[in-house]
């Protein structure tokens, strides 16, 4: 994300309110300060351990990728969260939600 104009911080808190926690991290070479940074760290044992995969992997790409190619665009993080939410409905979350 070191080309785009918002930080890591910005992309990270846009994710969230579209359903997509991601922690904003530095990365190498990274320019900004530290409380900002450049880039996001997604972490995958949640989603793995809810049974997703390579293929589920894809589709979870494309929600982060609209919400970051439309960081302003509230339609879209509102869109996005639904379409996370009904996504999500397909898998078990260990613990909580066993079918």
């Amino acid at each position: 994300l070191r080309d785009r104009p918002l930080s890591g911080k910005a992309y990270a808190e846009r994710l969230s309110r579209a359903g997509i926690i991601a922690n904003f991290n530095m990365v190498p070479g990274d320019r900004r300060h530290p409380a900002l940074t450049s880039g996001i760290r997604l972490g995958t044992p949640a989603v793995t351990s809810m049974g997703m995969r390579e293929t589920e992997m894809v589709q979870i790409a494309a929600f982060i990728d609209s919400v970051c190619r439309q960081p302003d665009d509230q339609e879209v993080h509102a869109s996005v969260r639904r379409d996370v939410a009904d996504f999500c409905t397909a898998f078990d979350v260990p613990g909580i939600r066993d079918r």
